[in-house]
């Protein structure tokens, strides 16, 4: 992008407010440096686990891959033996659902050893009720949804699968949601202006998910996004306010798999709900050696895995990308033997550790992806009926609202970690 070309963008665009002086803290993905420690499968990383402690110290330090820079096996990580002197036999640290990429959560091992840059304060910042927003806030938004959403500590790129950045806006800054990820006195404005209690961090996530999240955000002000950086049409009409906000409670518990935002009320409970005709034909008995033998056929619905056989697929449903980033043909290519990006090509004798078998998990998660996407495109049409009638009524605009204070917008202050496998 050119730095000297002026911003594109009009005088309304302007006149919202930034994403960013909503929730002041926006912090980069976590980066491990190295494929290994994340997998889709979690036997398969206690597997590269046993095999990594089980070799020599030089071994390990070959296992390891170390990058150009950050850690190595000998360095020495406060609470933790390093792992050069990991012993065979020795427990692995936890090992937890990541947030990988848009749509996809996969396994990795809470260690701050495995990684480049771990982020403590998002380790640090995780609970039941925290939701990462992700986007590319410093880069050029393409077609799709603008922000997506984990319920899970995300990787660095986890928004489309490359050119991340400081792009994960949490809601908490703590991990016991005392401490909201929203500039002081923000909330107190808005529910000023539009006649109600101030709105909780959740409120405002999700009035800002239900709008950022649709495709029709993106193609309405496409121009403006050229430029990096969200900005937020608020509406000034309580009625209106409160119908986003239930729209976008709804979103985010439909894309964190139905993890956060549960509302039984609403219908909004601890699975995402079926949807007929959306099933498996064929099971998959023979996993799948690369991308080039999972095959869809949009005139009959057929998304064939392998061996394996998932109707009702609709072709929009295939089609569905994150600026670029083809969230189910995505998903799929790291199932397969070979795997996807740079552990397929990778050298690495760990990451040469890859599932032979179809996992029985994968079964309802290929299922609950497909159903949450079918469900997010039907959604559409009503997300942007609302995006309309906010951006055509009155709304607060940036002026009428605080900005954040340096210290709002730095990381909440972290604490040492120690390693959990050995007791503490």
């Amino acid at each position: 992008m050119d730095v000297f070309a002026p911003p594109t963008g009009d005088a309304e665009w302007f006149a919202m407010p930034l994403i960013t002086d909503i929730f002041p803290w926006q912090q980069p993905g976590c980066k491990f440096g190295r494929t290994w420690p994340i997998a889709p499968a979690s036997e398969v990383l206690t597997q590269r686990w046993e095999r990594f402690a089980a070799a020599a110290r030089e071994e390990k330090a070959e296992l390891f891959v170390t990058a150009s820079s950050g850690r190595n096996t000998t360095t020495q990580v406060d609470g933790y033996r390093r792992l050069a002197d990991v012993q065979r036999h020795e427990d692995p640290e936890p090992i937890v659902r990541y947030g990988y990429r848009s749509f996809d959560r996969q396994w990795v091992f809470n260690d701050p050893r495995l990684a480049n840059l771990e982020r403590p304060s998002l380790w640090q910042s995780t609970s039941e009720r925290q939701v990462y927003l992700s986007s590319l806030l410093t880069g050029e938004i393409g077609t799709g949804p603008a922000l997506t959403a984990s319920a899970y500590v995300p990787d660095l790129h986890f928004f489309r699968g490359s050119h991340g950045g400081k792009d994960m806006i949490p809601l908490w800054r703590d991990a016991a949601f005392s401490e909201p990820n929203l500039t002081e006195g923000l909330a107190v404005e808005i529910g000023r202006a539009l006649g109600i209690d101030p709105p909780t961090v959740e409120e405002i996530g999700a009035y800002v998910y239900a709008l950022l999240s649709t495709s029709a955000y993106q193609a309405r002000f496409a121009e403006a996004l050229r430029t990096p950086g969200l900005r937020v049409p608020i509406t000034a009409d309580a009625n209106l306010w409160a119908e986003v906000t239930a729209a976008g409670r709804r979103r985010l518990w439909l894309h964190t798999y139905a993890e956060r935002f549960r509302d039984p009320a609403a219908q909004q409970g601890s699975h995402i709900p079926l949807i007929e005709g959306v099933e498996w034909e064929a099971p998959v008995t023979r996993m799948p050696m690369n991308s080039g033998e999972i095959e869809y056929d949009g005139d009959a619905m057929r998304l064939t895995i392998g061996d394996g056989v998932v109707v009702g697929v609709r072709p929009e449903v295939w089609a569905f990308e994150v600026s670029g980033m083809p969230a189910v043909s995505k998903w799929l290519g790291y199932r397969t033997r070979q795997g996807a990006g740079r552990a397929a090509s990778s050298s690495s004798a760990l990451d040469r550790i890859r599932p032979e078998t179809w996992s029985d998990d994968w079964n309802d998660e290929l299922l609950d992806l497909i159903r949450v996407l079918t469900l997010t495109l039907d959604e559409e049409p009503a997300l942007a009926d609302l995006l309309e009638r906010v951006c055509d009524g009155p709304l607060i605009e940036a002026d009428r609202l605080p900005t954040p204070s340096a210290p709002e917008r730095q990381p909440p202050a972290t604490r040492p970690r120690a390693s959990a496998a050995a007791g503490g």
